[in-house]
């Protein structure tokens, strides 16, 4: 089991905790996602922010959606690993879940998967 982390908005966590991970998610406005769904390991490294900056941009960007939100997630490690597909390896701190890779899996799993959210305190 490793923990994973989502930088988002609460409005988003909530909606992900109660329907799960949804690789095709269109922005408010109706911008594309990357047609996944990506994670940090708890201890990264955040090469791309950590989930706390993450969580707090996506707060000032979508100020209606209730502020910053961080969604804990504990996943089973074969599920972690039906995500490896070279792009991002384990050590770079990413699991990108996608369609055929890993996503399926995930939202198997997902209502047994313990998962809460955190309020992160943005600067």
């Amino acid at each position: 089991m490793a923990i994973l982390l989502l930088g988002t908005t609460r409005m988003r966590a909530d909606l992900i905790i109660r329907d799960g991970p949804n690789p095709h998610y269109r922005e408010p406005g109706g911008w594309p996602t990357q047609e996944g769904f990506s994670c940090y390991f708890e201890l990264g490294p955040f090469l791309f922010g950590s989930p706390t900056d993450y969580a707090c941009g996506k707060a000032t960007l979508f100020p209606n959606e209730g502020g910053a939100a961080i969604l804990e997630l504990d996943v089973p490690d074969d599920i972690i690993h039906s995500a490896d597909q070279g792009w991002f390896p384990p050590g770079q701190g990413i699991v990108q879940f996608d369609v055929g890779a890993g996503i399926e899996q995930l939202q198997a799993a997902w209502t047994s998967l313990p998962k809460r959210i955190i309020t992160p305190v943005c600067p």
